[in-house]
């Protein structure tokens, strides 16, 4: 991505970075304690986005990722005392999950804006820990340029031209 923001941030090790640095598992980002921290991922344009994969940390307090909404919006949280309610709503995962463990929020309906966030909303003060955030985007070319994007038209594109070749050399399938 352009760059990832949190809301707080826990100390230097742990910045929003990590959840983008394709090393699922080696680093994380975390959050200061807050009533909503949050997490957006910053594309620098609008795209389309359909899925996103939360990768838990593996180590330790897996259950903290509870009660979470995905929204796609053009414009961040002010802070991390409160719920966003700017954007769409990709989805929800309400959770608990457990340590290491990959949660998957998709809606069947892309949805379109510039960030990608990721909040928690407990009720009670709580961390936001990831080691790593995946989105898939129906966006034929990729929009991240750090951050793990799988265009579903990029794969098809692929199939069609090697369908193509075949029967090119009438190897007709």
């Amino acid at each position: 991505a352009h760059r990832a923001v949190l809301s707080s941030q826990y100390s230097k090790s742990f910045q929003a970075s990590k959840c983008i640095d394709e090393k699922d598992g080696k680093s994380m980002c975390i959050s200061k304690s807050e009533m909503a921290p949050w997490l957006a991922l910053d594309f620098g344009r609008q795209v389309s986005v359909g899925r996103v994969v939360l990768h838990n940390r593996g180590d330790c307090c897996g259950d903290r990722l509870r009660n979470v909404d995905v929204r796609v919006s053009d414009t961040l949280p002010q802070n991390g005392s409160r719920k966003f309610t700017g954007g769409t709503l990709l989805g929800t995962f309400t959770g608990p999950s457990q340590d290491g463990r990959k949660e998957e929020i998709k809606s069947s309906t892309e949805r379109k804006g510039r960030y990608v966030v990721v909040q928690i909303n407990a009720g009670k003060t709580s961390y936001l820990n990831l080691a790593e955030v995946t989105v898939w985007t129906g966006n034929p070319f990729p929009a991240l340029k750090s951050c793990t994007v799988y265009p579903f038209f990029h794969f098809v594109g692929l199939t069609a031209t090697f369908l193509n070749f075949l029967v090119k050399k009438k190897n007709v399938i």
